[in-house]
């Protein structure tokens, strides 16, 4: 019998053991003090022990991970002696933690203490996990649903991500579609200083991320070689970075990084987490893509509201049935009409009969519905109640939708004003055409380029050129020949921008004549300042020129007399070696070298008076208007020869500066030689006491030459010096001068293109100096030479 159930006993225990050993749950025995004396299999492979010793060496209090579950679970043991789905969390050997859900019993003795405890431990750290997933998502679904734009939502997916997943950073970058840069729009914790980087397409993680789709996953990824270089992590390696999809669209990258690893679960968590903040963000960025495209839409009505609420016009639109379906308020004013009697009218309700009738308005307002292109009007006049009767001038345009007229707009402009203004405009050009055309002096228009647009009566008269032969042709041809370059300078410096400009060229008339013209030219400009022509008003200087003439022969009449008293003294010296040899060939007939000698003497002295005498008749020949090329020093020279009596008398020393080789002036020696004897006389009487008088003369950079005339006088003082130049200005004594020398100077220095220019100081000289253009030979040879 005892063998019998010694015998059952064995193979009860066997079957035990077969149980203990295939069954897949973990079956333990423990004692109170946490001893364990058994452990199946399954719970070895549970908690990650090789084998039943190693595991059975191991106290239960130092799996358990939190000490407090231990307490309570054993507590519940002695209370209840059964606990039946305690849940709690175990460290495996390799130190990960698992949660395990345990139903137990308590195995007491006779006296009711208890032996031991056994029990069945199932792994639900899977099912905690999705657990936990779900609560996570659950969470931030509801959190994002109370964030209304974007900007909220993203601290919020950053601060439950560092929640949940125990993170120390976090960030979050949007991708730009356009550039394919992405920007970090906001980062968290270690990564703080991330926000507002700038990550070019495909470089760094979240270039990677972003440019492939993939999330990634690093415990080092200093380590990595792809990006180690790339990357500031602040010291937190573990690094997980997801990709955000939106519509299968990737729109950004989510980061999260600590300094332990990041498990799987644990990015599962996070891509589940980031495919909620993709939809959300994109849903957001949707709204309010929308509500700006509403508040555009909104202001854009109002701006064009305001625009037609503003525009001077009126403006009628019409739909298809000629009702008047919209009105601006410049409408309802001139007609004097309310909107409610006229929005959803006919036309022909809106407006008087006889003007629909007389402008056949409706049958215009079908032509443009028909065709779809616009039809011009025009004026009309239009009488308001109780208004004064306006002139407008309307339009019809069609307001089309694909293409076709969906409604038509009568766009109606008040031109009464303009009209008026237009006659003003009309009679004021009238006036100004009877002005220029009755003017004395030459009036020429000319446009942009300097060609003739108008040629008043004036012109015609002075050049014997009718309007119909100069128009279209460039002022500068009409002039002489040599004084062309002149003239087109000038006109070039007027289109370049320059101001008013003072010039004098003859003007070649149609018979040949060459008449000289003092012309003033100056920009016409448009309000903004830019130039749309030239004006040019001449003044013909024929009659000016004739009287000059005689001034200047009668000035040098007074020269003459100056300088009788010179003249007679130098005649007189030759007459007395002629007298004197004569004498001797008379009283010594037979005498051959004193016959030959007496000869000489008479030659030499007949060809100085004949010098003198020539030089007196050049002197007091009338002008001759003709300019040529001038040697300067032989008028000078001349000039000298006739005044060295006067300046010997009056002890005035004289030095000449002549520069060498001078090139050529442009003048008339006649005048000029009256220019310089005016100046030498004046330097002469300045110095009553004697002096020096120094005459200089040299080339300058600018293509001219300058005569100097200083002398060491008693100077002019500074009140006179403005006035120097004025006709019949004269500190000379009454009847010594009539004060018109200078002003006839500087009348004949301008008409040679030239300048004369006074430089004096009381006590200490004065000098004049005079500067003439040279002739184009001679710039071309100092060009040359240069």
């Amino acid at each position: 019998m005892n063998d019998h159930l010694h015998v059952l006993l064995e193979e009860a225990e066997t079957r035990y053991q077969s149980l203990l050993e295939r069954v897949p749950i973990g079956l333990y025995r423990t004692t109170p003090a946490g001893q364990i004396l058994d452990a199946n299999p399954a719970l070895m492979e549970m908690l990650g022990y090789p084998d039943r010793e190693s595991l059975l060496a191991v106290n239960v209090e130092d799996i358990f991970v939190a000490p407090e579950d231990r307490r309570q679970w054993q507590a519940l043991m002695e209370r209840e002696g059964i606990a039946r789905g305690f849940e709690m969390q175990l460290r495996r050997r390799d130190g990960t933690v698992i949660w395990v859900r345990d139903s137990a019993r308590a195995v007491r003795d006779a006296d009711g203490r208890a032996l031991y405890y056994e029990g069945s431990l199932e792994d639900i750290t899977e099912h905690k996990q999705r657990e936990r997933e779900l609560k996570a998502i659950v969470t931030v679904s509801a959190t994002l649903r109370t964030a209304p734009t974007r900007a909220d939502m993203l601290p919020v997916i950053l601060d439950q991500l560092c929640a949940l997943l125990e993170a120390e950073g976090a960030a979050l970058a949007m991708r730009d579609l356009d550039s394919g840069e992405s920007v970090i729009e906001l980062a968290r914790g270690g990564w703080a200083n991330w926000t507002g980087v700038r990550l070019p397409p495909g470089e760094g993680v979240g270039g990677h991320v972003i440019a492939t789709g993939q999330p990634y996953i690093s415990a080092n990824v200093q380590a990595d070689p792809r990006f180690a270089r790339q990357i500031e992590t602040n010291g937190l390696r573990a690094v997980a970075c997801i990709p955000l999809i939106a519509l299968e669209q990737t729109i950004g990258a989510l980061w999260v990084g600590r300094k332990t690893r990041i498990a799987d679960e644990e990015l599962r968590l996070l891509t589940a987490i980031g495919d909620i903040a993709a939809n959300a963000i994109r849903r957001a960025t949707l709204h309010e893509q929308t509500a700006q495209l509403y508040k555009q839409l909104e202001s854009r009505e109002s701006f064009i509201t305001r625009i037609l609420e503003s525009i001077p016009s009126s403006l009628v639109v019409i739909d298809r049935n000629l009702r008047v379906v919209s009105v601006n308020r410049n409408f309802l004013e001139k007609t004097r009409r309310e909107a409610r009697v006229t929005l959803g009218h006919k036309i022909e309700e809106v407006f008087p009969q006889a003007l629909v009738e007389y402008t056949r308005l409706d049958q215009k307002v079908r032509q443009v519905f028909r065709t779809g292109q616009p039809v011009e009007g025009g004026k009309v006049a239009y009488r308001a109640p109780g208004l004064p009767s306006r002139i407008y001038y309307y339009r019809l345009i069609p307001l089309k939708v694909a293409d076709e007229a969906e409604n038509v707009m009568l766009l109606m402009d008040d031109i009464t004003d303009r009209e008026h203004l237009g006659e003003e405009v009309r009679r004021a050009e009238r006036h100004l055409a009877s002005v220029v055309e009755c003017a004395s002096d030459l009036v020429v228009s000319l446009d942009p380029q300097g060609r003739i647009v108008t040629w008043n009566r004036a012109a015609e008269r002075i050049s014997g050129l009718k309007a119909e032969q100069v128009e279209g042709r460039s002022l500068d041809y009409l002039c002489a020949a040599e004084q062309q370059p002149v003239m087109a300078k000038m006109l070039r410096g007027l289109i370049r921008g320059a101001g008013v400009q003072n010039i004098e060229v003859k003007l070649l008339t149609a018979n040949g004549q060459e008449v000289p013209i003092a012309w003033s030219c100056s920009p016409m400009r448009d309000d903004a300042g830019g130039m749309v022509g030239i004006v040019a008003v001449g003044r013909d200087l024929t009659e000016q020129r004739r009287m000059e003439a005689q001034l200047v022969q009668s000035a040098k009449m007074a020269s003459l007399g100056v300088m009788a008293g010179g003249i007679a003294h130098e005649l007189r010296n030759p007459l007395g070696i002629i007298s004197a040899s004569a004498q001797l060939l008379l009283e010594h007939p037979d005498d051959a070298q004193l016959r030959s000698q007496c000869a000489q003497k008479v030659h030499a002295a007949t060809q100085r008076a004949s010098v003198i005498i020539e030089n007196l008749l050049k002197f007091g020949r009338p002008v001759d208007q003709q300019m040529r090329e001038v040697d300067l020093h032989a008028v000078l020279e001349e000039t000298l020869a006739l005044l060295a009596h006067q300046v010997t008398l009056q002890e005035v020393t004289l030095r000449k500066e002549f520069q060498p080789d001078l090139p050529r002036a442009h003048g008339n020696p006649q005048v000029l030689q009256q220019v310089f004897t005016n100046l030498i006389l004046n330097a002469c009487n300045a110095m009553p006491q004697g002096g020096t008088l120094t005459v200089a003369t040299r080339a300058t950079e600018i293509g001219r030459v300058e005569i100097r005339f200083s002398d060491t006088g008693r100077g002019i003082p500074p009140e006179h010096l403005p006035k120097i130049f004025d006709p019949f200005f004269t500190t000379m004594p009454v009847g010594k001068g009539i004060g018109l020398g200078l002003s006839i100077s500087y009348s004949i220095i301008q008409q040679h293109q030239g300048t004369i220019e006074v430089e004096s100081r009381v006590g200490q000289g004065t000098t004049f100096t005079v500067r003439l253009p040279v002739t184009a030979d001679s710039r071309q040879q100092r060009a040359g030479s240069g």
